[in-house]
């Protein structure tokens, strides 16, 4: 009777186990580049839920719900990239914006993308400002 226990013991502790396992969170690596291909330092990387400028319905909608979290800004490394880490898989925007002077006039050049995040991945992305 001991050993019949100490089995049914054992499947439901491994049980337990298996059942608690979560894939690692989702992750996003941004590419920012210009329409040559080179990359863009020090460009501002924004992802966003529902971005509209001027829809309001938008207003109150966010990347996640438990820190809320509107909105979460990178800026591009020496490489023109930018690591994000999520909580959980979503469908989120990404908007890039690099400033610029050229004969004392200031340019925004900027770009924006759709980021597909899923359980235990990194979604790349690559974003052209124009």
């Amino acid at each position: 009777m001991s050993i019949t226990k100490f089995i049914i013991a054992s499947l439901i502790l491994g049980l337990s186990f298996v059942s608690c396992h979560k894939d690692a969170p989702p992750k996003a690596t941004v590419t920012v580049v210009d329409n040559t291909g080179a990359a863009i330092v020090s460009a501002k990387v924004t992802v966003k839920v529902g971005y509209s400028n001027t829809d309001p319905k938008y207003a109150n909608t966010y990347v996640d719900p438990n820190t809320g979290l509107r909105e979460i800004v990178q800026y591009t490394g020496s490489s023109g990239v930018a690591n994000f880490d999520f909580v959980r898989p979503s469908v989120l925007t990404a908007y890039a914006e690099y400033t610029t002077e050229y004969n004392g006039n200031t340019i925004v050049y900027t770009g924006k993308g759709i980021l597909v995040l899923d359980e235990g991945k990194t979604f790349e992305k690559t974003i052209i400002v124009e």
